[in-house]
């Protein structure tokens, strides 16, 4: 089990994926406090001031537009309405989310523009059944899952987490956790994830799945490779 030190300086169990919703509510308790705090105090302000809160985010030393997708996501940002300011970010690719974003260390001072402006890429499994935004999924990503991999960090994983994302769909990683045989050999790890869209009913869905990477190497060394089974 592997545990991270939060922004309170207390020592905590390191749920879900390094930049995962779950991984910001443990990590960062100070800093999403701070935020809801600003949440409740900008009633009045355009965006419930998330300029603001981006600001703190960076603060924090937090840069990766992901990190801060996550970070908005675990705080009372995430209830904004549909089409305002803030959904429109949080629905956002994590490459045009870095649109809203400071550039070179200075704040964009455009970034309420551009959030109203310019359109976020579409998910293409809205107005799709729940069958059918499957099969689109499986088709999108089927030969990043083909074969044996080798690598040190996961690299034909975060391929796939890449495909969904450069393709408008959002998915969010709920945990990343290896798993063990009998004798507690680690025989791989397992992601839990989530895809969120708009069914053909015109009402939010979800599709949840689960991404194994089992190792398939030598008996000296059973990490070595690995293959994929992607299901949702």
């Amino acid at each position: 089990m592997n545990y991270i030190i939060d922004d309170y300086g207390k020592t905590v169990i390191a749920v879900g994926a390094p930049g995962s919703v779950e991984r910001a509510k443990v990590q960062y308790p100070k800093l999403i406090d701070d935020l809801n705090a600003l949440y409740f105090s900008a009633y009045e302000s355009p965006g419930r001031a998330v300029d603001e809160a981006i600001e703190k985010i960076r603060a924090a030393g937090i840069n990766s537009p992901l990190e801060t997708k996550s970070i908005l996501q675990a705080s009372n940002y995430v209830n904004e309405s549909k089409g305002s300011v803030t959904s429109l970010i949080l629905s956002a690719s994590n490459k045009k989310l870095s649109d809203f974003f400071d550039k070179g260390g200075e704040r964009n001072t455009n970034w309420y523009k551009k959030a109203q402006i310019e359109p976020v890429i579409n998910n293409p499994l809205n107005g799709k059944s729940k069958q059918s935004a499957r099969n689109y999924i499986y088709r999108l990503v089927g030969d990043l899952t083909k074969g044996f991999f080798r690598d040190n960090s996961w690299e034909n994983v975060n391929a796939i987490w890449k495909k969904l994302d450069q393709n408008g769909i959002e998915n969010n990683v709920m945990s990343a956790e290896y798993f063990n045989d009998e004798r507690g050999q680690s025989m791989g790890k397992t992601w839990k994830f989530e895809i969120p869209f708009v069914n053909n009913r015109g009402k939010n869905d979800v599709l949840l799945g689960t991404l194994n990477a089992h190792f398939a190497g030598s008996v000296q060394d059973p990490s070595d490779r690995y293959d994929i089974s992607f299901i949702i």
